[in-house]
């Protein structure tokens, strides 16, 4: 049977994955590998998704089912893998260009009802705020 290094870097060759998996060597020299991409969740963020052998063959159908779509093009695999671990859509500003894949990407995860689109923590709390109706009328007419 083939090892997981061989089976990982196989399949970064075969999808053109360089840009998007990443790895760091632990104290106990063991390989840990990761999905890195910038700007998937919001537009400033940074995920970087473990790789484990186990998911391994969700990183590949993953690149499946994009490249069956484009006719080969890869480049939103890495993508659709960490939206589907997640359970998350990515942010508007990260969503396939290409119209043939919005239908994977929705099936990630429920509609997201607001973007945060700055990194500031004041920007984030109003972006909140927003995300959420009034239920009470300021403006009322004091009963006293």
């Amino acid at each position: 049977m083939e090892s997981f290094l061989r089976r990982v870097l196989a399949l970064i060759d075969r999808y053109d994955l360089r840009a998007y998996v990443d790895w760091t060597c632990t104290d106990d020299e063991q390989i840990e590998f990761f999905v890195a991409i910038y700007g998937l969740f919001e537009r400033t963020d940074f995920v970087r998704e473990p790789l484990p052998e186990e998911e391994l063959e969700a990183l590949r159908q993953a690149c499946v089912d994009v490249a069956t779509l484009t006719e080969g093009d890869t480049t939103y695999a890495a993508h659709l893998y960490v939206c589907r671990r997640r359970g998350m859509r990515p942010c508007n500003t990260a969503y396939p260009t290409d119209q043939r894949l919005s239908d994977l990407f929705d099936a990630t995860g429920p509609e997201r009802l607001i973007e945060t689109v700055t990194h500031t923590p004041g920007h984030r709390a109003a972006a909140e705020l927003l995300a959420h109706p009034i239920t009470h009328n300021l403006h009322q007419d004091d009963e006293s």
